[in-house]
């Protein structure tokens, strides 16, 4: 019965870990969103390269959540 208790706790602690850093991935990714949106006001010369460095940066940051995800 311990052990049981014992695996409880640490699965919902685990979960809590899990929760932050998806939560922590979710307002990195809104940001680069917000960043993306206000860097194509700032210079739309250059906005190409920008939109893809920050889009590469989004997707990367999707990845990061997606294996977050899939530990959950």
């Amino acid at each position: 019965h311990r052990l049981q208790i014992g695996k409880q706790i640490h699965h919902q602690l685990n979960n809590q870990r899990l929760i932050k850093e998806i939560h922590a991935l979710d307002s990195r990714l809104k940001f680069v969103l917000n960043m993306k949106n206000f860097m194509h006001f700032l210079d739309k010369t250059n906005s190409n390269k920008k939109f893809n460095k920050s889009l590469d940066t989004d997707n990367q940051l999707r990845e990061e959540y997606l294996v977050v995800l899939r530990r959950v």
